[in-house]
């Protein structure tokens, strides 16, 4: 009893806690994040906006949208700062992919990218004899840190090409996409028309509502700021505000 008339006694104090929690975790942990990331894209009731993401990433290169995902319960791999989670997709051409997403930022990220492929890959051997049973592995990674020398480009897609013949592919089994945050250059009140118009790098109008998204979505007043056509990052927005609010609640 006398905890509960405590609590009832300081409600307003503690409401006050949880808003400066709010504004912490608004900051430190960011719509980009792996942990926000994790929560958005494995949740059930989210398909359709993880679906969407993946069938994002793939049009912007050419390649097969996402027709249909799978979740995995097992547990994500953890790095020193991030977690890498990820799930199982089938494109609009039939083929099966293993496709991990993480947020990286350290000097190293190419290097953890590329381990944390290989790592997953291997994974689909399972005793290093069933070649035929690999499936094709792409990985996702969103940094903060500026990893190429195109000051425009910020997503990269690498597949295996022959050096002299870039028409002549190896295989479909590796796929590795960097998304640079900080060359998407955007302005409050920017929506995907202006910024076109300013000669910014080119990109679908949903792979321009993700990077706003990632970019700033962590701002609460962001749906005010910005023209969201895309209901899916409304979907997000929606989950980033419980997200920030358990966490507060935590502490």
């Amino acid at each position: 009893m006398k905890t509960s008339n405590f609590f009832r006694n300081n409600k307003n104090e503690f409401k006050a806690m949880n808003y400066e929690f709010a504004i912490i975790n608004r900051k430190t942990i960011k719509t980009s994040s792996s942990e926000f990331m994790k929560y958005l894209f494995l949740n059930d009731k989210n398909v359709d906006v993880t679906k969407n993401f993946l069938s994002t990433i793939m049009n912007d290169v050419f390649l097969p949208k996402i027709k249909a995902i799978q979740l995995h319960t097992a547990k994500p791999f953890k790095t020193t700062h991030n977690e890498i989670f990820n799930l199982s997709a089938l494109d609009e051409k039939g083929q099966f992919y293993n496709i991990e997403i993480m947020n990286e930022n350290d000097d190293d990220c190419i290097k953890r990218s590329m381990f944390y492929w290989a790592k997953r890959f291997t994974a689909t051997t399972y005793d290093g004899k069933n070649f035929n049973g690999i499936t094709p592995t792409v990985s996702i990674t969103i940094t903060d840190k500026i990893l190429f020398a195109d000051k425009n480009k910020f997503h990269w897609c690498f597949l295996p090409y022959d050096i002299q013949n870039r028409l002549v592919s190896l295989d479909n089994h590796q796929q590795i996409h960097f998304i640079e945050l900080a060359k998407f250059n955007v302005e409050k009140d920017d929506d995907y028309i202006s910024y076109l118009s300013k000669g910014n790098y080119p990109v679908t109008e949903d792979f321009f509502a993700w990077m706003l998204f990632f970019k700033e979505g962590w701002r609460k007043d962001f749906l005010k700021q910005y023209t969201v056509t895309n209901p899916y990052i409304t979907t997000a927005k929606e989950d980033y505000e419980k997200f920030i609010l358990q966490h507060s609640i935590k502490g």
